[in-house]
């Protein structure tokens, strides 16, 4: 993304700035309130936010501006202004949060000397905003990309146990400040060991890679998939009471039972899986943990039935 400034000013002071120095702003607005001047930050996303100083929405632009990844520079011209004043100016848009301050005087007093260390202290104000910015972004992306993985099961591009763990508890909390009913199914692939011990593991990831993708294209669009561990996975369902999560489960069981799964072209594997079902209770804790234990037991219950089958509370 190629590095963009924007000048938020009136028209004559953008003009006599681009004429006069020419610092690579390529974009200019005439903001007249606080909204407009977000609305302009928000729209383009600049790097760099050069502001004409207006005391007037000064405090409350700049305090929301500090918000975002920008790096926002604030010019002002007064006819004179003394060492003094001008470090006055500076401790008070710093109080605003301002990242830079830059101050310079009317066309009749500047020297050609003066204009061009203004215009050499304002393209280094520029470069430096933009290269804290750039470096921000690309933390943030960094970051972003960490999380990602950090929350990813690499096999099946599913969300780990640390995602569960994360979204469990926020869907359970939702569910308890709305009054909605909420139930979570724990699904386990049948005789799995037999697979890997038949055919190698590697045949028993594709197993899991291909069981994860049916499970998510078959789920509704509110529900939530998860890799346990192993060859169990966890299902999210908002506003599903236990009946209506029983038809889920078994919806499931019975698409997994009658599509035998394509491996390679002379491997065809046919699968089953066993689930357990449970419904959140006011007992329950917080972090769902009172919950998995109640719709794992259930899940080892389907496994002792004989496999192949759903057992709820």
């Amino acid at each position: 993304m190629e590095a963009t400034v924007l000048l938020i000013s009136c028209p004559q002071f953008a003009y006599d700035w681009i004429e006069r120095y020419r610092p690579g702003i390529a974009l200019t607005i005439n903001a007249a309130s606080v909204e407009d001047a977000i609305a302009a930050v928000e729209r383009h996303q600049p790097h760099v936010v050069v502001f004409q100083g207006n005391d007037a929405i000064a405090p409350d632009f700049t305090e929301r501006l500090s918000q975002f990844d920008f790096f926002t520079l604030v010019l002002e011209q007064f006819p004179s202004l003394s060492p003094l004043a001008q470090q006055q100016r500076q401790l008070y848009w710093t109080q605003q949060k301002a990242d830079a301050y830059l101050a310079f005087g009317s066309d009749l007093e500047t020297t050609p000397e003066t204009a061009q260390l203004t215009e050499q202290l304002l393209s280094a104000y520029i470069q430096k905003g933009i290269q804290r910015s750039s470096a921000y972004r690309d933390l943030q992306h960094t970051n972003d990309l960490l999380s990602t993985i950090a929350l990813s099961d690499q096999l099946t591009q599913l969300g780990n146990r640390r995602a569960l763990d994360w979204e469990l508890s926020r869907q359970l909390k939702n569910a308890r400040r709305y009054k909605t009913d909420f139930s979570l199914i724990m699904l386990d692939v049948d005789y799995f060991k037999a697979v890997n011990d038949t055919h190698g593991h590697l045949v028993g990831d594709r197993v899991l890679q291909l069981l994860a993708a049916r499970l998510r294209d078959r789920l509704r669009l509110p529900d939530s998939i998860f890799r346990y561990g192993g060859e169990e996975f966890a299902i999210l369902l908002q506003k599903t009471n236990l009946e209506a999560a029983a038809v889920v489960a078994e919806r499931l069981r019975q698409i997994i039972e009658a599509q035998p799964f394509p491996i390679y072209q002379d491997l065809v594997l046919p699968l089953t899986v066993s689930l357990g079902l449970a419904t959140l209770r006011g007992s329950d804790d917080d972090k769902g943990q009172s919950l998995i234990g109640r719709a794992d037991a259930n899940l080892l219950k389907a496994k002792a039935a004989g496999r192949n089958c759903t057992i709820s509370e």
